[in-house]
């Protein structure tokens, strides 16, 4: 199961060379630079989070020449600050001490002080474990400090390998995926579980559980948060966590964690269960828009594309529409995967394999778009300034609160002047 969520956190990409019309008026700009503007070198760099009105965004690369004292040669987090331009080394211990094994960054509290790490480092933290396994820590900016996050209520460090997800715009609250056995006491599922720490209160809470408290009956994986940590949503295998769960395949849930209520969101709008699995969920900052990928074909009406769809429920309305499809509107002719949502539900951004979603699209490689809910529009955002498609492969969609900037990964080497390092890079594409 760790390699399942390794992957939900693993990097895709996109891209080549064609006009656009779909995007008129953005601009496209390269994030993971160094201070002095030079490009990062040797390794792709994978993009995690974005904060509103894109000052700040956190990024994991292996690239060793981003920021001072990165001399580790492992994978590492970094935030960038594109008001100083300037990169920082995220993954280092309290005392600066970069990490001494692997480190991934999660996500970041808007005002870009807290940001999450995810890692194998033995060193972060006075007493680390050492003991191969992954844990989560959070890094406070203002203070330069580094705290280990994946523990029991009572201090203890997680004795299985534990996931970032996301966190709260305050850094308050943190969502975790685990392994471990000793967060919370009862833990007797031998899956993996997904938990709730509140930092202000030092607590942490399993949240895949039936409304009954029931342990979920397999794994968990793939959270997200609302801005008061009232709603966790998550993707799990579980058949026990909401009654009539039949369809023997992965379903999106939500957890209410003031009414101690779980429900299951990927359903049609009269309610009826996915007839093929749901996963990569996101959802907005009151809890009401969830977004998620699904194979199923009975979510909504015509769906016949047999392809991976991207879908948008609206929990206040108990309706899903279909995000992946042009503006016409047709069905994708491709797949359709990875979601972010704005704040506010009215964007999700998707990475899509399809060539029909927006005219002139003839790069055959993946892209990433952005779905005005609310109009219905849809645009590429996965190209240059000028217009033009990329030449190579681009995902990892990740979404300002605002809607308004989109980050992505791209192996394409066309979307910005001087790209000549031959590697993934991450993008910011300032949406029309």
């Amino acid at each position: 199961m760790n390699a399942r969520i390794a992957a939900a956190a693993a990097f895709v990409m996109l891209l080549v060379p064609s006009p656009a019309v779909s995007a008129v008026g953005g601009y496209t700009s390269r994030v993971n630079l160094t201070g002095t503007g030079a490009q990062a070198i040797e390794y792709r760099s994978e993009v995690a989070a974005v904060t509103p009105g894109a000052r700040y965004i956190v990024f994991t690369s292996a690239a060793p020449n981003l920021a001072a004292g990165d001399t580790n040669e492992t994978w590492d987090a970094f935030l960038r600050d594109r008001r100083t331009a300037s990169t920082t080394l995220i993954s280092v211990s309290s005392t600066g001490t970069p990490a001494d094994s692997s480190s991934y960054g999660n996500a970041v509290s808007a005002d870009g002080r807290y940001v999450m790490v995810t890692s194998l480092a033995s060193n972060l933290v006075p007493g680390g474990t050492g003991d191969n396994v992954f844990q989560v820590y959070v890094r406070d900016l203002w203070r330069r400090t580094t705290s280990r996050v994946s523990e029991s209520g009572t201090g203890v460090p997680a004795n299985g390998s534990t996931y970032g997800n996301a966190m709260s715009p305050d850094g308050r609250y943190l969502v975790l995926a685990s392994d471990a056995t000793n967060l919370v006491p009862g833990d007797r599922n031998d899956a993996t579980d997904v938990f709730l720490r509140d930092r202000s209160r030092n607590t942490i809470d399993r949240v895949n559980v039936s409304t009954g408290s029931a342990e979920a009956n397999a794994d968990t994986y793939e959270v997200a948060v609302s801005a008061d940590g009232r709603y966790v949503a998550f993707t799990s295998d579980a058949t026990n966590l909401v009654p009539g769960d039949t369809n023997g395949t992965t379903d999106v849930f939500l957890r209410d964690r003031a009414r101690h209520t779980t429900s299951r969101v990927s359903l049609s709008g009269d309610d009826r269960q996915a007839d093929a699995g749901s996963r990569h969920v996101s959802l907005s900052a009151d809890g009401r828009y969830v977004a998620f990928t699904s194979d199923a074909a009975n979510l909504v009406p015509g769906d016949t594309n047999g392809n991976s769809d991207v879908f948008l429920r609206d929990r206040a309305r108990n309706s899903t529409e279909r995000v992946s499809v042009s503006a016409v509107p047709a069905q994708a002719i491709g797949d359709s995967y990875d979601t972010s949502i704005s704040s506010d539900g009215r964007y999700v951004a998707f990475t899509s394999d399809a060539a029909n979603l927006v005219p002139a699209d003839t790069n055959g490689n993946s892209d990433v778009f952005v779905r005005d809910c609310r109009t219905h529009a849809i645009t590429r955002a996965s190209l240059s300034s000028a217009g033009a498609e990329g030449n190579d492969s681009s995902a990892g969609p990740a979404l300002a609160p605002g809607g308004d900037f989109l980050a992505f990964d791209s192996s394409a080497a066309n979307l910005v002047p001087g790209d000549t390092n031959a590697v993934g890079d991450v993008f910011l594409r300032r949406l029309p």
